[in-house]
């Protein structure tokens, strides 16, 4: 079977028990946080599409009914705040992984600026 990416693990792959080779480290802490924010990034577009249905379904029915003037502009309002809130996490995520790649020097990779950059040396927690 194909492993798609939002099939993958979202707790990393690592020992909790201290002294082990395969002991968690602190950048195994940043990709557990880094797979729980794309995780809910995912949710957060499943939501949006859910509430854009929604609201085309009821765009839909209520505009063939007669004095449905204050359900169709609810639906409007319905769509236009799934909108925005699409805009809104898109906006999060870009500033993120902005933030993120200024951190590291271009490396997409949290872990390395706390290695590299702070002089951590692989801290197990």
């Amino acid at each position: 079977m194909l492993g798609l990416p939002a099939q993958a693990a979202i707790v990393p792959d690592c020992n909790p028990v201290p002294g082990y080779d395969d002991s968690c480290t602190v950048g195994h802490l940043f990709q557990l946080l880094v797979n729980i924010y794309n995780f809910l990034l995912g949710m957060a577009a499943i939501v949006t599409l859910l509430f854009l249905i929604y609201s085309g379904i009821r765009m839909f029915y209520f505009s063939f009914l007669e004095d449905s003037a204050g359900e169709l502009s609810a639906a409007k309002l319905g769509i236009t705040r799934a909108i925005t809130g699409l805009v809104l996490v898109a906006i999060a995520y870009l500033l993120v992984n902005t933030v993120v790649f200024l951190l590291t020097g271009g490396e997409h990779d949290l872990a390395s600026f706390f290695y590299g950059v702070l002089g951590i040396d692989a801290v197990t927690f």
